[in-house]
């Protein structure tokens, strides 16, 4: 073989090399799309959660408060790490309203707990308003567009 065939070899073998390559990449991002999209998707799960919860009328267990609380930082550093800088500050921004929906306070006693719905009942908009803004920029992330077929 000459110098011309070894050239052609050596060109197929980079073109080869370049369709793996961009078939692997293309698997990337569609795995990295889909943990995105299930973070997002448990995120959310997580803060309606924690609504049903708090205005349930059942006493308030601050063990399950604090599996919650793990759930929502897992999730949330999840978004941290991998979301979109629009849904990054869109969490922020729940977690602003969090922050100012549930006071930190024991539960032990019945007042506590009705302190704290009521604190919650008191910020409840707030925080729709920042899940709705959450839930929107997280479909501009992640959502596939319907084509209607």
């Amino acid at each position: 073989m000459g110098y011309a065939g070894a050239w052609k070899q050596a060109q197929t073998a980079v073109a080869q090399a370049r369709e793996e390559t961009q078939r692997l990449n293309v698997g990337f991002a569609e795995e990295h799309l889909r943990n995105r999209q299930e973070t997002y998707h448990q995120f959310l799960k997580t803060l309606r959660e924690l609504d049903a919860y708090l205005v349930g009328q059942a006493p308030l267990d601050p063990t399950v408060l604090a599996e919650w609380r793990d759930r929502y930082n897992l999730y949330r550093a999840g978004i941290d790490l991998f979301g979109a800088p629009t849904v990054i500050a869109a969490t922020n921004a729940v977690g602003g309203a969090l922050g100012k929906a549930m006071p930190r306070v024991t539960l032990e006693s019945e007042v506590a707990q009705k302190r704290m719905r009521e604190t919650f009942y008191t910020h409840r908009a707030e925080l729709h308003e920042a899940r709705a803004a959450l839930t929107a920029a997280m479909r501009a992330d992640v959502a596939v567009p319907y084509t209607g077929e």
